[in-house]
Formats: structure tokens, C-alpha cells, sequence
């Protein structure tokens, strides 16, 4: 071969070694590109969202509570007709017994949320409801402080992603700690996906081997 095939044939070799890595450096940035801009939306969503008590007067409120538990399909009687102002009476009993009950929502446009703290000072009532949790304080003769019973915590299928349960748990967590408790409990289904996926382990929560749950139906589900 040649001295000057030579030099062309290594000439056609770095243009293509060029060519390639051109090519690699476009889709890498275009890839980049696309990325910013389908996360774009839940970073923006997550800046938005505030913890606040559920304002069980107001409509939107109990409403999207009731959509975000028929969405699980798990409760085929909140489909009833009449199961909205139920919910309604059901919410402002617990409030009452002093149960609380913290809503994860979207804030308005011109309406500040919260960035630094898990609770927000949103107005009661403002916003779109994500996700809602509901815990009860219970007095042992056993414990020095209170138990938090977190009976309910549920997320809108779709707020998923936007780390909704993590702060409404943190935010359940600040008070159990301003009011002296103890302990926090919570009863988790082995076959929810938030099991599977150790949702409340990953959060702090220990799954006790060493005891039963047991419960005993009074009325027809």
C-alpha cells in the first residue's frame, strides 16, 4: 500500500472517529434536554405543596379525600350516592374526638407554599388536595407519653412520585413529638405495594415479628 492510501485511509478513520463522537455528544445533550423538561413539572409541583389540617367544611376537601379513597377500590361502599356528606360527618366526629388530620395540597397560583418546613400556612381549604393522613392519640396506662395511631394515609394516584406520604408522615412525626408521645404505630397489608416497597421502614418504622395483629368485624363490610 501506498504512503498516500495510507494517510487517506487515516484521514477517513479520524473524520469518522469525529462524525461519532459528535453524534454521541448530540443525543447526550438532546437526552438532557428531554429529561429537563418532563421532570420539570413534579420539581415545580414539589415546591408547591403544602401540609395543612383538612378543613372538613369545606367541600373540596372532603370531596378529593373521597375520590383519592374510591380510586383504591377497596371501599365499594364510598361509591354510594349519599357516601360524600358521610365522609363529611365522619371527618368533623374525628376532628372533634381530637384526631388529626393533615391534607398534602397543591397551592394556588399567587398562593405561597412551603419549602422549608413539613407544615405550611396555607388558608384552610385552599389548594388541591394530594394526599391526606389521619392519626389518633391514644392514652396507655403502660407508656409515659401518648401512642399516635396512624390509621390513614393515602396519596391521589396522581401525585405519585412526589414524595406526598414521606411529608405528611414527617409532619404527623413533629407533632407527636410537640405533644410529648411516645411512640408512633401504624398497620401496614403485607400485599400493599407500600410494603413491598418498605415504604415505613425506609421512613424509620419497625415491623414487630413478635406480635399479633387481630381484629374482629362488628358490621358487614
Amino acid at each position: 500500500m501506498h504512503e498516500t492510501e495510507q494517510k487517506t485511509i487515516t484521514k477517513l478513520f479520524n473524520y469518522t472517529s469525529l462524525v461519532k463522537y459528535f453524534c454521541f455528544l448530540f443525543f447526550l445533550i438532546l437526552s438532557l434536554i428531554f429529561s429537563s423538561i418532563f421532570s420539570l413539572n413534579p420539581l415545580l409541583a414539589k415546591e408547591n405543596i403544602t401540609i395543612r389540617s383538612a378543613d372538613v367544611n369545606n367541600n373540596n376537601d372532603t370531596r378529593t379525600i373521597l375520590e383519592i379513597l374510591r380510586s383504591t377500590g377497596w371501599f365499594p361502599y364510598l361509591n354510594a350516592e349519599d357516601a360524600e356528606v358521610h365522609l363529611r360527618v365522619r371527618l368533623q366526629k374525628a376532628q372533634k374526638n381530637g384526631s388529626t388530620i393533615l391534607v398534602a395540597v397543591q397551592s394556588e397560583v399567587g398562593t405561597e407554599g412551603s419549602t422549608t418546613s413539613n407544615r405550611g400556612s396555607a388558608p384552610e381549604g385552599s389548594g388541591k388536595v394530594l394526599g391526606f393522613i389521619s392519626t389518633h392519640w391514644n392514652d396507655y396506662l403502660f407508656l409515659r407519653g401518648q401512642e399516635g395511631l396512624i390509621s390513614e394515609l393515602f396519596v391521589h394516584p396522581d401525585a405519585t412520585g412526589q414524595r406526598i406520604g414521606q411529608r405528611l408522615l414527617h409532619a404527623i412525626e413533629e407533632i407527636a413529638g410537640s405533644r410529648g408521645c411516645s411512640r408512633l404505630q401504624l398497620n401496614n397489608g403485607k400485599t400493599w405495594t407500600s410494603y413491598k416497597r418498605r415504604f415505613y421502614a425506609k421512613q424509620g418504622f419497625r415491623e414487630r415479628t413478635e406480635s399479633a395483629n387481630f381484629m374482629k368485624n362488628l358490621t358487614p363490610d
